[in-house]
């Protein structure tokens, strides 16, 4: 009778590596981030807390003003705005009711000092994503904030195309059934 053969143990009783495949190399993942910060420190933190980040690369690019973050704005190109409420050229909402115009569909989220309840309702009422206070911001915080604020913001895009494409069929429908209806091939003359 043969001897049986099990993976990792070859017939002689040695034992042998079992033949694997290389596990499929997963992508990074690039997010490019507008930081509006002008403080120094700050903008040091959130470099630092987003390096260290497995499985995602965040690309940071810097403005300290609103007047600069609406130029690259502009220029486009950028997957999330993270926007502090006090900058030289701008404070408070206006702040982010300003960015928020210029961003179109790109999420916005406050990365403000200011820990106030109502300035952050206020905030995510206006349409920012999240409100995170500095000082209690990690790296799987921000992190969570800003994936999460793109899947919102790519969950809205697919469902404004799905309605887009459902209205046409849903005007032909409906156009289609009253040309068809009694009331619209006089069926109903003479009925009352």
């Amino acid at each position: 009778m043969g001897k049986k053969s099990f993976p990792g143990v070859d017939n002689g009783d040695r034992k042998v590596a079992p033949k694997t495949t290389a596990p499929p190399q997963m992508e990074i993942r690039t997010i490019r981030v507008l930081l509006v910060e002008d403080n120094l420190e700050d903008v040091t933190f959130l470099r630092r807390t987003l390096q260290r980040v497995s499985g995602t690369h965040f690309q940071l690019e810097t403005v300290t003003r609103l007047s600069d973050a609406s130029a690259k704005l502009k220029e486009g190109d950028i997957d999330v705005v993270l926007v502090d409420l006090t900058l030289p050229d701008s404070a408070g909402l206006e702040t982010f009711h300003i960015i928020k115009s210029q961003a179109r569909d790109t999420p916005v989220i406050v990365l403000s000092g200011l820990d106030d309840e109502t300035v952050a309702v206020n905030a995510v009422h206006a349409g920012a994503e999240d409100y995170l206070v500095k000082g209690r911001v990690d790296s799987q915080l921000i992190t969570r904030a800003i994936i999460y604020a793109m899947e919102r913001m790519e969950s809205r895009r697919a469902l404004l195309k799905a309605e887009e494409n459902f209205q046409p069929r849903r005007r032909e429908n409906i156009w289609t059934s009253t040309r068809r209806s009694p009331a619209s091939m006089g069926m109903n003359r003479g009925r009352n």
